[in-house]
């Protein structure tokens, strides 16, 4: 029975986490673009926002913990443990960035509830990497259809005899950027209004 409710309280937990981080992102996507300010204050913005999402998440296994131990079937935290609100955020906070310090450690049903914390902190810490990396390509597109910035694609053969996709970058006022290797496809996610195909030197 403790096997049970310690994996109905960790899939309950990382659900309600999970929601709340589509939801950041998805009001952030929604937000970003009607802001009249430049790029990189942007930036600030969806990284401010996904930290607010990680508190909100971590302090939501907090609440499940201190519920946790108003049953001691379930087991308990070890170490300088005193059961106070500080200890039960610090205790999470320190599961769900997979730090684990070692004052405070799980005992029975905690231990899964915790694992299942990490993973998610892990999981849902990683997406910032990828809604960053999302939203520069969208400036990057946008920038393209201003007539700001020029993507050119190529393909140039690789050792094995492949043609490999090539792209080079052009922005005012900068050098131009040479990615290669991006694939051995035609890209389908660029925007092809404002890309023409050139042959690589």
């Amino acid at each position: 029975m403790v096997l049970f409710w310690s994996w109905a309280i960790a899939l309950v937990t990382v659900g309600i986490c999970v929601l709340v981080h589509y939801e950041a992102l998805r009001i952030t996507s929604l937000l970003i673009p009607s802001l009249s300010i430049p790029p990189r204050p942007k930036v600030l913005v969806v990284i401010t926002a996904v930290f607010a999402a990680h508190l909100v998440e971590v302090t939501i296994f907090s609440l499940a913990y201190y519920g946790m131990h108003q049953f001691p079937e379930l087991g308990e935290i070890g170490g300088h443990f005193s059961a106070s609100a500080v200890d039960f955020f610090y205790f999470s906070i320190t599961s769900f960035t997979t730090l684990g310090i070692g004052d405070l450690f799980p005992h029975g049903a905690y231990r899964i509830v915790v694992g299942f914390e990490s993973l998610t902190g892990f999981g849902l810490i990683i997406t910032l990497m990828f809604k960053l990396l999302d939203f520069w390509w969208e400036l990057y597109k946008e920038r393209a259809r201003q007539g700001r910035l020029k993507i050119e694609l190529g393909a140039e053969q690789t050792r094995q005899g492949q043609l490999a996709l090539c792209a080079v970058i052009s922005n005012i006022g900068k050098e131009p950027i040479v990615v290669r290797d991006i694939g051995y496809a035609k890209p389908r996610l660029l925007g092809t209004e404002f890309i023409r195909f050139v042959p690589m030197d």
